[in-house]
C-alpha cells in the first residue's frame, strides 16, 4: 500500500501521481487503454486506485478502463 501522507518519499508521491492519473484517466469519455496499461506498469497502486473508486462511486468507470485496456490475445 502507499506510504502514508507523513512519511512521504519521492517513490511514495510518484505512485501516488500514478494512481491518481489512473482514476482521472478511468473518468474519461472515452479512456485510452494505452495510457492506462502505461500507469499501471509505472506503479499505480491498484489497491488504492479500487478503494478510492469506490469510495467516489466511480469505480465502473475503473472497471470498464481496466477491461478496455487488457491485452488481446
Amino acid at each position: 500500500m502507499m506510504a502514508s501522507v507523513t512519511s512521504s518519499t519521492p517513490q511514495a508521491d510518484q505512485v501516488e501521481r500514478l494512481t491518481a492519473q489512473l482514476l482521472w484517466e478511468a473518468c474519461r469519455h472515452h479512456p485510452r487503454p494505452d495510457v492506462v496499461r502505461g500507469l499501471i506498469a509505472g506503479g499505480a497502486d491498484m489497491n488504492v486506485a479500487a478503494a478510492a473508486a469506490v469510495d467516489h462511486r466511480v469505480a465502473a468507470l475503473l472497471w470498464r478502463a481496466l477491461e478496455q485496456s487488457r491485452p488481446t490475445v
